[in-house]
């Protein structure tokens, strides 16, 4: 009797130290779900995706989506395009001499840097550019980066 007394014993405690280390395991599950989820989401698709996918492609196109939803100037610059935004912002300029931006798949000058060929040649603020070199330059294909190559 004592023996079976015993068994019951240690098997209870072998129980409840199981289900301490079961909690404790689900519980990391659980944690790295909920609060690293792009991370997990990224893991899995890595790992039990049936097919091979580039996850850091994946990364390229989901970071600007990402920042889409904050204020218009928070923007990705990818590491192949690093050099030439840092030449820019440190004074290093080409081209006809402007800043532009994008609005409705249309080029607008924001400003004419002075002294610089577009000032020369009369373009102003607020100016819309629709052709180069006689291309044009409208419509949903015209991208900020070709526009920059191009100018």
């Amino acid at each position: 009797m004592k023996n079976s007394s015993s068994y019951r014993i240690v098997l209870l405690l072998a129980g409840i130290i199981a289900g301490i280390l079961i909690g404790i395991t689900w519980q990391r599950v659980q944690a790295t779900f909920s609060d690293d989820k792009i991370n997990s989401l990224l893991y899995l698709i890595d790992k039990k995706y049936v097919d091979s996918v580039n996850v850091q492609s994946l990364v390229e196109e989901a970071i600007p989506d990402i920042l889409k939803g904050l204020d218009p100037h928070s923007v990705y610059i990818p590491a192949n395009s690093l050099e030439n935004v840092n030449s820019e912002l440190a004074g290093h300029f080409s081209g006809i001499g402007i800043s532009f931006n994008m609005l409705n798949d249309s080029i607008y000058v924001v400003s004419v840097i002075r002294g610089g060929p577009s000032e020369k040649a009369g373009l102003l603020p607020g100016d819309r550019i629709t052709k180069v070199n006689d291309t044009l330059y409208v419509g949903s294909s015209v991208s900020s980066d070709l526009v920059m190559r191009k100018m």
